[in-house]
């Protein structure tokens, strides 16, 4: 009996071409060996399948001599059939295996054993032409032919196949390495979820051996209130094939606490594309679950701050854009949380001026200086206008934030709200003047009061003293003049008096306008007569013109009685009793237009400048008396 171990699809064929010819296969066979030629190359002969086969196909004889050497052999050890024919078998064998090999076939040849695969028992090789040996899986079988034992060979290159065995065995043994050795939790699962493998750092995450995973269910050790995203998420994976992204849940802990666990679902899938498992990466979390809390308490916290603040806060990014304001600096500024991106630093609405209303420099500015210098800046004030055109006043100070390479990323700003503290410094500053103003009024009072008051007291003393030495051989004709003499010298310091007290006053407390119905004509006639009553000697002729229809208004006697009895008093004072002083008075409207006109010694233009400076007389008064108080008083 002979015995052909082939391929069932092979030996089907090969009994398909033995039967066209009247043959058994091996009687096919037998001829073919005792022939000793090559398949015939048309593709119709029932040989064909056998020449063109992928595999090696080899005969040979006892003695190991090569008898038929197929297209697949030639392609794989390079060799022409007619270069090994007649040649043992040791041509295609490595160097130093022959023996080895002989041994082997000898043992195949005496034993009960049709076919055996030589690869089972151990690794075997083949030498192609070039020399370079390669792995084969080789099945052999035995037959007789003319009585004679021949052997014939299947052998199959298993380069490619060793070799991605290797790549895989390779690959496994980093999966493992890694798998042993990485801190994150890696697991193989069943489409269910059951484990099926667990990396040796499940016993530092969950606290559970890998042996004590495998087998259970990971939704046993899930929080109840995260078993819905994670089920979502598993069933993401499994619907779809492809990762669906990370997700953060609870474990609990084989302590029984809790441990936040980010998890990354990779599907596994099999040659046809089918699901048939998953494999988790598991990261401990819960360190950044809590620093991320803390982070986020933190920033709310400053947020509260930020927003509670009584400074105005805002931020501005390298370009000068805002991007951030508090909320006291949208009621500062005048700004709304929706706007902001859309103003700069130096927007031409802002309208930036010093705190006198002139342009401010570019330069100056908070963001240009901190740009340039790259360090903070403080008390930075300027003016600006706000949307609904309110001028405030701004104090402002800035700091940059820089990254790695030391450039300017943001600016943060504090503005205060300076408005009322200048107009405090202001009135301060104004009071500081009026006082200076009142130590130099009560200075020059001083002055003129040892001045001016001393004409009159002496002219009152000694009328006074006349009077007691002469006042029983005095006639009423002598004693008239002088007693007129007192009262007018009294009049003119009591006149000096109230002008005095009057700038005062009004320097400290200012004062009020007490309204009443004034009837012109007759106010002015009784002013004026007052005033001629002081200088009776220089009385000019007067003249009172009512240049319209007005006679009487609503006004201030009191002050109206100041100016005019001044304006009056200068006409006389300064003019020739052969001149007319005339007052000349008119309507129009709500306002009371009078003029007073001399033709007196005027008033020379270098005096123009301090026409109204207290206590400051023209230089070409010359003996005149005066206080310098008048036209102040007017003013």
């Amino acid at each position: 009996m002979t015995v052909i171990a082939i391929k069932p699809e092979l030996l089907q064929r090969l009994d398909s071409a033995a039967s066209q010819q009247g043959l058994t296969a091996e009687g096919l066979l037998e001829k073919l060996l005792h022939e000793a030629r090559p398949v015939p190359e048309e593709t119709d002969s029932p040989l064909a399948f056998l020449e063109h086969a992928k595999d090696a196909i080899i005969i040979i004889s006892e003695d190991h001599t090569i008898l038929r050497f197929n297209r697949g052999a030639e392609e794989i050890f390079g060799y022409q059939f007619a270069e090994v024919f007649g040649q043992t078998l040791d041509v295609l064998l490595p160097d130093g295996t022959a023996a080895i090999h002989r041994q082997h076939v000898s043992g195949f040849a005496q034993s009960e054993i049709p076919a055996m695969q030589m690869a089972r028992q151990r690794q075997v090789f083949g030498k192609r032409k070039s020399g370079e040996q390669f792995p084969v899986q080789v099945s052999i079988s035995k037959f007789y032919s003319d009585g004679r034992l021949c052997f014939a060979a299947i052998l199959r290159d298993m380069t490619e196949h060793v070799a991605t065995i290797e790549e895989l065995q390779r690959n496994a043994e980093v999966f493992r390495v890694v798998a042993e050795n990485v801190t994150d939790m890696v697991c193989l699962h069943r489409s269910d979820g059951t484990f099926m493998y667990a990396s040796p750092s499940s016993i530092r995450i969950s606290g559970r051996t890998p042996e004590e995973l495998v087998g259970t269910s990971p939704y046993d050790y899930f929080h109840p209130d995260d078993l819905e995203a994670i089920s979502a998420n598993h069933q993401k994976a499994m619907e779809t094939g492809k990762p669906p992204g990370r997700v953060a849940y609870r474990h609990r802990h084989k302590a029984g606490h809790y441990v936040w666990l980010e998890t990354l679902n990779n599907p596994i899938l099999d040659n046809e594309g089918n699901i048939n498992g998953l494999v988790t990466v598991s990261r401990d979390v819960t360190d950044e679950i809590r620093y991320r809390t803390e982070l986020q308490n933190e920033r709310d916290l400053l947020d509260s701050i930020i927003q509670t603040s009584p400074s105005a806060i805002t931020v501005a990014d390298s370009r000068g854009r805002v991007s951030f304001v508090n909320k006291r600096a949208e009621r500062l500024l005048g700004m709304v949380r929706s706007t902001q991106g859309d103003l700069s630093y130096n927007a031409p609405e802002w309208k930036i001026t010093d705190y006198d209303g002139n342009p401010f420099p570019e330069k100056l500015l908070p963001f240009v200086q901190i740009m340039e210098s790259k360090q903070p800046v403080w008390d930075v004030r300027h003016a600006i206008e706000k949307p609904d055109g309110t001028r405030i006043y701004l104090a402002i100070n800035g700091a940059p934030l820089l990254d790695d390479t030391d450039e300017v990323t943001r600016i943060v700003f504090t503005i205060e709200d300076y408005t009322s503290r200048q107009q405090a410094e202001n009135d301060m500053a104004n009071a500081i003047r009026r006082e200076r103003e009142l130590n130099q009024i009560q200075a020059a009072f001083i002055s003129m009061v040892s001045h001016e008051f001393r004409t009159p007291m002496t002219v009152i003393m000694s009328s006074s003293s006349i009077l007691q030495k002469r006042l029983e051989k005095l006639g009423l004709e002598d004693l008239n003049p002088r007693l007129k003499k007192i009262e007018r010298q009294i009049k003119r310091l009591d006149s000096m008096i109230t002008d005095a007290t009057f700038i005062n006053r009004s320097h400290v407390a200012g004062f009020t306008v007490q309204k009443e119905r004034i009837f012109l004509p007759d106010f002015f006639d009784q002013l004026w007569e007052e005033v001629e009553v002081a200088y009776p000697m220089q009385t000019p002729p007067r003249i009172i013109v009512n240049e319209g229809s007005c006679t009487e208004i609503e006004s201030d006697s009191n002050l109206l009685q100041h100016i005019f009895q001044n304006l009056f008093s200068n006409a006389i004072k300064y003019s020739s009793p052969h001149h007319a002083a005339v007052c000349r008075y008119h309507c129009e409207g709500q306002t009371l237009t009078v003029m007073v006109e001399d033709e007196g010694i005027g008033i020379p233009p270098e005096d123009h400048p301090r026409l109204f400076e207290l206590f400051h007389r023209a230089s070409n008064v010359g003996q005149i008396s005066g206080t310098g108080l008048g036209l102040a008083i007017v003013k």
